[in-house]
């Protein structure tokens, strides 16, 4: 397995501690940032579209392409 550094945004990692606490509450298992953000990638990246990441770029990064 290989590992790589990726920066996220500060508001949307609070949303993923968030989400792992009230996992990690739910299933009484110690799990990690990288666990949520892997499967949120594993499973919703398939369904992400061109136009999702151009919304992202013009709402979050004030980018007009």
């Amino acid at each position: 397995m290989s590992s790589s550094q990726r920066r996220i945004r500060d508001e949307l990692l609070e949303k993923v501690e968030d989400a792992k606490w009230e996992i990690k509450y739910k299933l009484r298992l110690e799990i990690i940032d990288v666990d949520i953000i892997n499967a949120l990638i594993y499973h919703h990246l398939k369904d992400l579209t061109a136009d999702e990441v151009l919304e992202y770029r013009r709402k979050f990064l004030g980018k007009d392409e």
